[in-house]
């Protein structure tokens, strides 16, 4: 890598992260991104058909990706990242120049461009994970949190300035979102090993157990954006307030400490409470009116959940257990798979057009029920905090020191490293599976090269190994 490259793990405040922003602020499959441009007078005639090709063709192309190979590491391939990137480039002329009415709303644009941002959006995202996999769950939580706060900033502008500028504007951030991960060294392959598996069903079944949540928030914020796109257009200012207050109530968890996995606390806890809040709020302002603080809270809720899953999904990347081709691949699909289904019922089915709100209430009830029951504040306690077996105090550096001694001795490998010192403190396969954000699956096999490298049996051995390295 580079030297103007970011490195894996070493980065906390690194402004180019913040980059994001400017990705966000442009993704088309986003239904934020086309709202400024539907002031223009052209725009009513073709943007929600551009839209739905645009997730129908980046639905597509997960698929594929996805059934060609479950572990495929795209980054190998540049020159077919590149063409994809320029891709999306080329979606994105298309679609100005139908806003602007350049060129005539008709088929062919309105089908070949949402083809061209919907493929090419896979790409942006791919190579935007791949940086972002440098990070912890901690740094990608911050530099998520502060991107998104910046792109509501970004939509506001887009909003509010001059039509003749937003094209030139629009077309600055899109160079800003390619340059920074391409000079940032994320197209580079950094041939980490991945656990193998066999046969396809596994891989979906380990990611499941690792990504679950994140994924679900992902898709309610995926159908909440696609079903509420008309509310968004009379509220956009409300939103962008919303999303703006969302990253600020996610960026003090970066300067907390844990001594349990975080992120269980984070969606098991706190996001039921601000769900609660955000409720009652509804119910006192009176559901029927859909006054400014109804949809505030409501945009700050799900303005958290979008942050969350996004830096979730990146601290899986991180964790190694998958490419993030496979990673990008299945959360891509999802989102505008979702996407695309918010947008059907609302246009296919009259009642939830008429009824938007009463829907999103009942969905955001389920979503917000069952991560308060589904293991709840009692069973995130219950999970190992500084000791398998008794309450022990923080460990002493030494012993990382003789943990570090050991995997030295043995060749034991970076990950094996980190699990090592973990085993060494008490911890159990599924504390370390949490924390790592890898699943129970893989940490036990882990766990089982290393007692096959270092020659024991039982944790009483390991101890008694990594003790002797005084």
């Amino acid at each position: 890598m580079g030297s103007t490259g970011i490195r894996r793990g070493s980065t906390r405040f690194d402004p180019r992260l913040w980059g994001l922003a400017a990705m966000l602020a442009t993704l088309m499959i986003s239904s934020s991104t086309i709202t400024p441009f539907q002031r223009l007078s052209y725009s009513g005639t073709f943007i929600g058909d551009f839209a739905a090709w645009s997730l129908a063709a980046g639905l597509a192309t997960s698929i594929v990706f996805i059934a060609w190979n479950s572990s495929l590491s795209l980054l190998q391939h540049r020159r077919f990242v590149l063409g994809g990137l320029l891709t999306e480039v080329a979606g994105m002329v298309v679609f100005l120049l139908l806003a602007y009415g350049r060129i005539a709303s008709s088929l062919a644009p309105v089908v070949l461009g949402g083809i061209a941002t919907g493929v090419g959006s896979f790409f942006t995202c791919l190579i935007w994970l791949n940086l972002y996999a440098r990070l912890d769950l901690k740094s990608a939580l911050l530099n998520v949190a502060i991107s998104m706060s910046l792109c509501a900033v970004i939509n506001w502008l887009l909003d509010t300035m001059d039509l003749a500028w937003c094209a030139p504007v629009f077309g600055v951030l899109v160079v800003v979102s390619l340059a920074i991960p391409l000079g940032c060294g994320a197209l580079e392959f950094d041939g980490r090993d991945e656990p193998s598996f066999e046969g396809t069903w596994p891989i979906f079944k380990n990611m499941g157990s690792v990504a679950f949540s994140p994924l679900l928030g992902l898709l309610i914020y995926a159908f909440v954006m696609g079903a509420w796109r008309n509310e968004i257009v009379l509220s956009y200012s409300v939103q962008c307030a919303g999303f703006l207050v969302a990253g600020g109530c996610i960026v003090p968890f970066f300067f907390l400490r844990f001594d349990r996995p975080m992120l269980p606390f984070i969606y098991q806890v706190f996001l039921p409470c601000v769900a609660i809040v955000a409720l009652c709020v509804s119910y006192l302002q009176g559901l029927e009116s859909f006054g400014m603080w109804t949809t505030m809270g409501i945009f700050i809720l799900y303005g958290i959940v979008g942050i969350l899953s996004l830096a979730a999904i990146a601290a899986i990347a991180h964790a190694a257990e998958f490419s993030v081709g496979f990673i990008t691949s299945l959360s891509y699909g999802l989102f505008v798979g979702i996407s695309l289904l918010g947008l059907a019922c609302v246009n296919l089915i009259p009642w939830i057009a008429n009824n938007t709100m009463t829907v999103l209430v009942v969905v955001s009830v389920l979503y917000f029920a069952y991560l308060a029951v589904s293991p709840n504040l009692i069973a995130w306690l219950s999970v190992e905090g500084k000791d398998a077996t008794e309450n022990l105090p923080a460990p002493e550096k030494s012993l990382a020191e003789r943990s570090d001694e050991v995997a030295g001795s043995y060749s034991l490998s970076p990950r094996e490293t980190e699990i090592l010192r973990y085993l060494g403190r008490g911890h159990t396969s599924r504390f370390i599976a949490d924390t790592l954000l890898i699943s129970d699956n893989t940490a036990r096999t882990h766990i089982k090269n290393i007692y096959r490298k270092l020659g024991v049996t039982s944790r009483e051995g390991l101890y008694q190994l990594i003790d002797s390295n005084t």
